[in-house]
């Protein structure tokens, strides 16, 4: 399967004369050949979805925190989009992991096992 990309390049809210752009990427890899960025998972087949954006990204100072439940940067708010996002990709065997370099932008990374279905082994089905 060839990877999905998808691109968009506009986002309300940000100062004039600033453009962000947001990417989506998925991909299906064997996990033998899919680098984690935090230790090794051996998941077999894993479908890896790549969410990035070209905006300020995430400063190092609180890249530990924003799983946390309640812990947000905007004033409006609630912390629980990450936390609850952690939470449903655990319970379904992946992981989520975020990447960031501040003033290029943040990629937040889905890796989730593939299991065979009803069809057999073709996963494009």
């Amino acid at each position: 399967m060839e990877p999905l990309e998808t691109r968009v390049t506009e986002r309300k809210g940000l100062p004039p004369g600033r453009r962000a752009g947001f990417f989506l990427r998925i991909s299906l890899f064997n996990s033998s050949s899919y680098p984690f960025s935090h230790g090794s998972l051996s998941l077999g087949r894993v479908a890896v979805i790549r969410v990035s954006d070209t905006g300020p990204g995430i400063p190092e100072s609180v890249r530990d925190k924003v799983f946390q439940p309640f812990f947000s940067t905007k004033e409006e708010g609630t912390g629980l989009g990450l936390s609850i996002a952690t939470r449903i990709i655990e319970d379904h065997g992946g992981r989520l992991e975020l990447e960031s370099r501040e003033s290029e932008g943040a990629t937040f990374i889905i890796t989730l096992p593939l299991q065979e279905s009803e069809y057999g082994q073709n996963p494009d089905r």
